[in-house]
C-alpha cells in the first residue's frame, strides 16, 4: 500500500525557492516558464513577490573583514569599544591587560 507524504510549509518554500532560481537564469518569461513546467503561474508570481518582500524586508547579510591594528597605544590606560553611530564602551585596562570591574 503506497501511503501518501504529506510536504510541511518548509518543502513548499524549498520547492519554490528551487524554481525561483530556475526562472531567473532560464531567460523564458514567467509564462512560458510554467508552461515548461507544468506550474501554475499565479502560484509562481506570488511567490515572486514573495521572495522580492522578504529581499526588501531583510537584507541579506554578509561577513566583512575588519582590519586590526594592534600597534596604536591606547590612551589612559584604556580599550574601546566602538560599534555603529553613537554607540560606545570604554574599560579601564590593568595591568595584565584584562579589565578591572564587571563585565560590560
Amino acid at each position: 500500500m503506497n501511503t501518501p507524504v504529506l510536504a510541511g510549509p518548509k518543502a513548499g518554500r524549498r520547492f519554490w525557492q528551487t524554481h525561483l532560481k530556475a526562472l531567473a537564469t532560464s531567460g523564458f518569461s514567467r509564462s512560458e516558464y510554467c508552461r515548461r513546467h507544468n506550474l501554475s503561474y499565479h502560484a509562481l508570481t506570488y511567490w515572486v513577490r514573495k521572495q522580492q518582500e522578504i529581499s526588501l524586508v531583510k537584507p541579506a547579510l554578509a561577513l566583512v573583514e575588519v582590519p586590526v591594528r594592534p600597534s596604536l597605544p591606547l590612551r589612559s590606560g584604556a580599550a574601546a569599544l566602538h560599534q555603529g553611530v553613537g554607540l560606545a564602551a570604554r574599560r579601564p585596562v590593568n595591568r595584565t591587560g584584562g579589565t578591572q570591574g564587571d563585565p560590560l
